[in-house]
């Protein structure tokens, strides 16, 4: 009994190692040391580990659960960033508008459905219930994703990006717009300065590069349903996706470094959103977060989840708004329409 004690001890010991060494993936620069990508996107599994931990010390009457109870609360601004708890209110402020941002996946799942009628409506329902956002900032739409959107929504206004991957819409007249360009990729980030009722807001949509790695993480998680985890495939799926990472971790990188300085010149306050392709714990996260607000950190309540893929527990969508602006709520809407979930927010300008 001594042995088993000592050993799960000294095992969380060493998860306590390596989940300090994950709050510091935020501030280093994956230009040069990638790896710890790795540990962000680990951290909701290392959190449950170490709660885990503490029941079990805790059910054992050791003192041992103050080991991951005390890196837990050296970390605690990061569970808030993927848990929180806030009530909102529905009462209605002045100067207040709706934002929303998604990634649609080129609208699979109305095209894919070779022209359902129900499943269009179904589609189209979901944006315009109980009404169209003021802004609506949409990732991965091609050609016709664009078309079919300005005709069913109707929008007055709006700004598509680099051949309409990226796109802003918006209720409000947008008097300037542009594109931060991104090298050997169909990423972007598009920006469109909006009139609010006389004052203006620039708006940012990103899409920052992607790991792509949905391919392996699907061979993987059908081979441990198997119960077959010692494939050579498994091996070889594995080296791929870690080649994967660090190839699009540091296209992110450079990407970020691009919106951020970008976001140093804007003449007017700014509101971020996008999918980010990177979770909380990121260097993208922590460049792109300076200076604003994170709406889920504000009125965000429950799981953070954004990502409907087969990778579940991740957040790589967001917005963030200048501090001048009341954040009135965040949601996540768990609708099946992509491998994104759509995030919004209700906003009160000053």
């Amino acid at each position: 009994m001594q042995i088993i004690r000592k050993f799960f001890l000294w095992t969380n010991i060493l998860l306590v190692l390596i989940t300090l060494l994950a709050y510091f993936t935020p501030y280093l620069n994956p230009e040069n040391i990638w790896q710890f990508t790795f540990l962000g996107l680990g951290y909701p599994y290392l959190l449950i580990a170490n709660i885990l931990f503490m029941l079990l010390w805790i059910f054992q009457k050791k003192w041992c659960f103050l080991i991951s109870l005390g890196c837990i609360m050296v970390g605690w601004k990061h569970i808030c960033q993927h848990v929180n708890i806030n009530f909102t209110s529905n009462e209605v402020v002045q100067n207040e508008f709706d934002i929303m941002t998604y990634n649609v996946k080129f609208v699979d799942y109305v095209f894919g459905k070779k022209g359902d009628q129900k499943v269009k409506k179904k589609y189209l329902d979901f944006f315009k219930t109980p009404k169209l956002p003021d802004i609506l900032c949409l990732q991965e739409v091609n050609h016709n994703g664009f078309k079919f959107f300005k005709e069913e929504l109707k929008y007055p206004y709006s700004k598509s990006i680099f051949h309409n991957f990226n796109v802003i819409f918006s209720q409000h007249p947008i008097v300037e717009s542009g594109v931060i360009h991104f090298d050997d990729t169909f990423n972007s980030c598009g920006w469109a300065d909006i009139n609010f009722n006389g004052k203006i807001y620039r708006i940012y949509s990103a899409h920052l590069q992607s790991t792509t790695v949905s391919i392996e993480a699907n061979n993987l998680a059908k081979r441990a349903k198997q119960k077959d985890l010692k494939d050579k495939e498994n091996f070889t799926d594995i080296k791929s996706m870690a080649k994967k990472i660090k190839s699009s971790v540091q296209k992110r990188t450079k990407q970020t470094n691009s919106i951020a300085e970008h976001m140093k010149t804007s003449p007017h306050p700014i509101i971020l959103c996008g999918d980010f392709n990177d979770t909380p714990l990121s260097y993208a996260y922590h460049m792109l977060s300076k200076n604003l607000k994170d709406t889920f950190r504000e009125k965000g309540h429950g799981l953070a989840t954004s990502f409907a893929g087969v990778i579940p527990a991740l957040r790589i969508d967001y917005i963030f708004t200048d501090p001048s602006i009341e954040v009135l709520n965040h949601k996540t809407h768990k609708v099946e329409f992509s491998d994104h979930y759509p995030i919004s927010s209700r906003l009160a300008l000053p």
